[in-house]
């Protein structure tokens, strides 16, 4: 409707005035942009459901006392907000100190300094609509030391299907597994290829992440984030020197995408029953590496960087069985062991990429 309604972006006040006119008179309704609303525990949400060349639009997301960083918006870009659901109060930074107010109707900001945003309830969420112009790609904002850094935007899976391949699309895990879910159904002689160039465009925020690791001091963990009848998305958090044994995925087959540090990959053939996989090839993967191995590979990785390497694995059919490959050619069955809220425990060392 805005995009229909004004052309070239808000570059003058009769159009600035246009907007802020019907955001505060559009009537919205809960079901319709409900299917954008997705909370998190870690930080407020902000979903990305329109962007063209002038404008882009924003579902956020409050959950309980959760604020947006002080931060400024550039001298050129206009924001409209409204609150659809909940309370939010505005709070300005002045010569006397930080000044709140509580945010009534359509709020328009230009040029506001430093400011932050948030949901005062301990115990109500709250959901706001943002119009920004031109688009908002991403929040300029001032960390505990007064260092400022920016901070992308989450897209919603919808934004995401209509995106560019080669688009960086910034998720978290809830939008991830959304897009996912869309690419089993459709299925397709190219799923392969959709989900490889998925798991490349996709870039996730470490402050989300990072809140799922669990860490053993023996081995390696897997931590399940989703489980499906068609695939299962697992993040593995590897300690320094750490290994997965050689290993097969039991007809199952893997992606790999490292986020942070540094896996050593090794792949293997195996030419004769009574003795170990030959080497193949071995090599680095890197940060923000994707790699696929298929239903038959044979493969071991190891955290090769002198800290912490993270990793997401995404295995279709779900993967329930390693196999193990011993030194003498015998192959042990052993079940997989999953980490975090939907798996128990990670208490084997069987557990594998």
């Amino acid at each position: 409707q805005y995009q229909r309604r004004v052309h070239g972006g808000a570059s003058d006040e009769s159009q600035i005035q246009r907007i802020g006119d019907m955001l505060s008179k559009v009537e919205l309704n809960p079901k319709q942009y409900s299917e954008f609303v997705r909370f998190s525990d870690n930080r407020y949400v902000r979903n990305l459901v329109m962007l063209d060349c002038n404008f882009s639009v924003m579902i956020h997301c409050w959950f309980h006392d959760q604020w947006t960083p002080p931060h400024t918006h550039d001298a050129s870009e206009h924001s409209w907000f409204r609150v659809v659901s909940g309370e939010l109060q505005f709070e300005t930074e002045t010569p006397k100190g930080p000044q709140l107010e509580k945010v009534h109707g359509v709020r328009h900001e230009w040029r506001s300094g430093m400011h932050r945003l948030g949901n005062p309830s301990t115990t109500e969420c709250a959901v706001s609509i943002h119009v920004y112009s031109p688009p908002y790609k991403e929040l300029s904002y001032r960390d505990s030391t007064g260092v400022t850094k920016t901070l992308p935007c989450v897209l919603h899976s919808k934004l995401c299907q209509n995106s560019s391949p080669t688009t960086t699309l910034f998720a978290n895990f809830d939008s991830l597994t959304q897009l996912l879910d869309v690419e089993f159904a459709s299925k397709g002689p190219k799923l392969n290829d959709r989900l490889s160039r998925l798991l490349r465009s996709v870039s996730l925020n470490q402050e989300e992440w990072r809140s799922y690791t669990e860490w053993h001091n023996e081995h390696f963990t897997r931590v399940l984030l989703r489980s499906t009848e068609d695939y299962m998305l697992v993040m593995s958090c590897w300690n320094v020197g750490q290994h997965s044994p050689v290993h097969s995925h039991d007809g199952s087959q893997n992606w790999i995408k490292v986020l942070e540090g540094c896996l050593n990959e090794n792949t293997y053939i195996r030419e004769c029953d009574t003795r170990a996989p030959d080497l193949l090839r071995s090599g680095p993967l890197g940060s923000d590496t994707t790699t696929y191995c298929g239903p038959k590979t044979i493969h071991s990785c190891v955290n090769i960087n002198n800290a912490a390497t993270y990793s997401l694995h995404l295995y279709s059919p779900p993967y329930r069985v390693c196999e193990v490959y011993k030194d003498d050619g015998s192959i042990v069955r052993c079940p997989v062991y999953n980490g975090g809220p939907q798996g128990p425990n990670c208490i084997d060392n069987c557990c594998s990429t």
